[in-house]
């Protein structure tokens, strides 16, 4: 039974369709988190391997569950009243005349044990987190695995932030996605200076990389480092079978902007000042104002709220005629953590003021 919505089909784990570099730190979390707790967030910028990096950790757990790993793909899915029953069926749950898709679903999967990968959920936050909390209260043997550009902040929740790839594993990355785009491509010794300088202008975000190698089929490194002034106009890659908000980086960006609340767009403005990162004091002093005072600059730039702390690959709102970080830069040392709660039909989470679907990506 297909999913109806995304571009996989079933509930199987997609294969690897190219290598996988670096992120082995990462996917350390995610087990360590997973022996810890039932849900996994893994959050971080759109472009940066959360899916990739969540198949991958999701591969090296499947042994725990012998109901087995299944995947849902929610990107194509826009109506979160459908969530409960694209998930129902990619586990295939039959159809119950007399009940309730999300009561089927969860009288499937109790006695079970399995793990359910959720990813993408940033657009649909408040479905995934209350699927989550129905699932976690109503089957014991099931845990799941969530990617977002925000945390879910569901009690008990581990979140996993995925940063940009550090330089080396940048370079490799980009080393081996040009040797497929133009066959008998290489670094040179001559070149890496220029490659160098191209992972770090792209911040080392796994999409951008991607498309900056397609490029090499219809321009040198060095034409190609010397456009990225106008990376808008060059990163797009028209990649077939990919998903359309990876088709370019204007529309990576674009799906998390138009994510955000109308203060979630005025701070990713102000931010645009910083040439690098920052902290919650510098942003409170540059970006608080009557408009945006200190304490909604405060929420909006808290790592557990709306905007997951990641580089910015780009100094350019889409569409928005105004130059600006793709998201908040913070803390790089963070490390798996269980969200606070708040109270949710008698069930403690944490206060999330965010709109429905907000985030930065």
């Amino acid at each position: 039974m297909g999913f109806g919505f995304g571009k996989q089909r079933g509930g199987q784990l997609p294969a690897e369709q190219s290598s996988f570099v670096g992120r082995a730190e990462e996917v350390a979390q995610v087990r360590r988190a997973l022996d810890q707790g039932r849900l996994v967030t893994l959050v971080g910028p759109g472009g940066v391997g959360k899916s990739r990096t969540a198949q991958r950790a999701a591969r090296t757990v499947a042994d725990r569950f012998p109901d087995g790993v299944w995947w849902a793909e929610l990107s194509g899915l826009s109506d979160p009243e459908l969530l409960p029953g694209l998930l129902a069926a990619v586990l295939e749950v039959p159809e119950q005349a007399c009940m309730e898709v999300l009561d089927a679903l969860v009288a499937q999967v109790r006695g079970r044990r399995l793990l359910i990968v959720l990813d993408t959920c940033e657009h649909l936050l408040e479905a995934c987190a209350g699927l989550c909390d129905v699932l976690l209260r109503g089957a014991a043997g099931v845990s799941l695995l969530a990617t977002s550009r925000q945390p879910l902040d569901v009690a008990g929740e581990f979140v996993v932030p995925l940063a940009p790839l550090g330089r080396d594993d940048a370079i490799e990355l980009f080393a081996q996605r040009a040797a497929l785009a133009a066959p008998g491509w290489q670094v040179t010794e001559s070149g890496r200076p220029r490659v160098r300088e191209l992972v770090q202008r792209l911040d080392g975000i796994p999409l951008a990389l991607e498309l900056a190698a397609v490029r090499l089929r219809v321009a040198p490194l060095e034409e190609l480092v010397a456009r990225l002034d106008d990376r808008f106009d060059v990163l797009t890659g028209n990649r077939r079978g990919a998903l359309d908000r990876h088709q370019t980086l204007r529309t990576a960006i674009g799906w998390s902007y138009e994510l955000c609340t109308a203060d979630e767009r005025l701070l990713w403005r102000r931010l645009s000042v910083f040439a690098g990162p920052f902290d919650l004091a510098a942003a409170e002093r540059i970006c608080a104002a009557d408009t945006l005072p200190r304490e909604r600059s405060w929420r909006h730039s808290s790592p557990s709220s709306t905007s997951p702390w990641c580089s910015a690959p780009t100094r350019t709102a889409p569409d928005t005629g105004c130059s600006t970080p793709c998201v908040p830069t913070g803390p790089s040392n963070w490390t798996p953590r269980a969200t606070p709660s708040r109270s949710v039909n008698g069930t403690s989470r944490t206060t999330r003021t965010s709109p429905g679907g907000s985030g930065t990506s």
